[in-house]
């Protein structure tokens, strides 16, 4: 029983590495892409891919029809949609917002002037 259990911790844990690991490569790669094309194009293709990763995931984990390495290439895949999407998801908010003239963010009071 425990080598089953210790067995599924280590599936686990390589799944989540699988996770990780092209979101701490490609997230330079990311910041590059956010910042030379449209950031909503970027979060759209962004979202579509994490969408289908995921939905593909779900498909064989209800199914049943799962093996490990499956998993682990589709987590890979959802890692780097995921280091696509964070630095265009935090480069578009001033993108969305308008400036506000004579305020000042780091004190939250009117500029003087």
């Amino acid at each position: 029983m425990s080598l089953k259990v210790e067995s599924a911790a280590c599936d686990m844990g390589a799944v989540l590495t699988a996770n990780t690991v092209p979101l701490i490569v490609f997230t330079l790669a990311g910041g590059v892409v956010g910042d030379r094309f449209s950031r909503r194009l970027v979060l759209f293709v962004s979202h579509l891919g994490a969408a289908v990763t995921q939905a593909a995931v779900a498909f064989l984990l209800l199914s049943g029809n799962y093996d490990l390495r499956s998993l682990i290439l589709l987590e890979a895949l959802n890692g780097t949609t995921a280091a696509f999407t964070n630095p265009a998801l935090r480069g578009i908010v001033p993108d969305l917002v308008p400036p506000r003239p004579g305020f000042n963010v780091v004190s939250s009071r009117p500029a003087p002037g």
